[in-house]
């Protein structure tokens, strides 16, 4: 094309294909529309620059407006949907459809992510947590040598990934088989300043009664139905242990949390760690250290195969 010195700086600025045309007409009338529309798809096809980020010409006059709209929303509920933004906008008199305030949406800075959960606090037991946590910052790093953190926690065999990318109409590329009782173990570990204790493994046919956990456990934590029963607190107090008063929807508080948390992750990095010794031909790898040639050549077919 001979008046690539017009069209390419135009075609950085993000402007139309009409007023590239008209810009073009002024040396050659020529050139038409389509020539021009053609051109810059062969140009977006075989250039290698990348595009600048896109803004709808339409509303940029507005943008700063639709962009506080938008900030707004998602400030009071995250899970609004554009939708429901573009009827708020129409309220204020901006007429924006939902695929433009998508677009926005994604060049302001939102992404989607999947959901977490967290426990709902009362407002009583509010008040016991910061109680709790101002007398255990008063007393310093003292308590901490004497306590000894137990939990419990279930570890279950089993799928954990929430979103699949397919292709259109293909309904069978996101199925994956479920067990309906999944293979699952009970599992009570204590941490403390001088270390961890021993893992007790329960199996799946055992029931935990107040009875039953007395007989291997000699100090508990949170406020667990087998941990507060009439039974337990008998059972403590006949062997002299001193119980740390446990505010009430407080596991968080519990350090051994961040035990749990590390063993997920390690869980469900041996499948990750496998593929690295199948890469290195069988040889040792470092635990924890992983480089980006570790991950060369994955794709999902190995991942169904270590899967089964």
């Amino acid at each position: 094309m001979e008046y690539q010195h017009i069209f390419l700086p135009l075609r950085r600025q993000g402007k139309s294909i009409r007023c590239i045309t008209a810009e073009i007409k002024k040396h050659d009338d020529t050139i038409t529309y389509y020539a021009v529309r053609w051109f810059i798809r062969e140009f977006d096809n075989y250039s290698s620059q990348k595009r600048k980020e896109y803004k709808p010409r339409l509303y940029g006059a507005q943008f700063d407006q639709i962009k506080s709209v938008i900030e707004d929303c998602y400030s009071r509920d995250s899970s609004t949907t554009c939708k429901e933004i573009a009827n708020t906008s129409m309220m204020q008199k901006i007429h924006i459809s939902a695929s433009q305030i998508q677009r926005y949406r994604c060049n302001i800075g939102f992404k989607r992510t999947t959901t977490k959960y967290c426990y709902t606090i009362r407002e009583q037991n509010k008040v016991a947590r910061e109680v709790f946590a101002q007398d255990m910052i008063a007393k310093n790093e003292s308590f901490f040598f004497d306590c000894i953190f137990t939990d419990e926690c279930t570890v279950q065999i089993d799928y954990n990934t929430r979103f699949y990318f397919v292709r259109e109409g293909d309904s069978f590329a996101r199925l994956r088989s479920r067990a309906k009782h999944p293979g699952k173990v009970h599992v009570w570990e204590g941490i403390s300043s001088r270390g961890a204790s021993q893992i007790a493994i329960l199996s799946g046919n055992t029931r935990i009664n107040s009875e039953y956990y007395c007989r291997y456990a000699r100090l508990v934590q949170d406020n667990a139905p087998p941990h507060i029963s009439a039974y337990t607190r008998q059972q403590l107090q006949d062997w002299n242990v001193e119980v740390l008063k446990w505010p009430a929807e407080s596991p968080d508080l519990n350090p051994i949390e961040l035990v749990w948390d590390t063993c997920q992750k390690y869980i469900i990095g041996i499948k990750r760690r496998l593929r690295r010794v199948v890469k290195r031909g069988g040889g040792n790898i470092m635990e924890g250290r992983e480089t980006s040639s570790d991950f060369e050549g994955y794709n999902s077919e190995e991942d169904e195969q270590f899967q089964r």
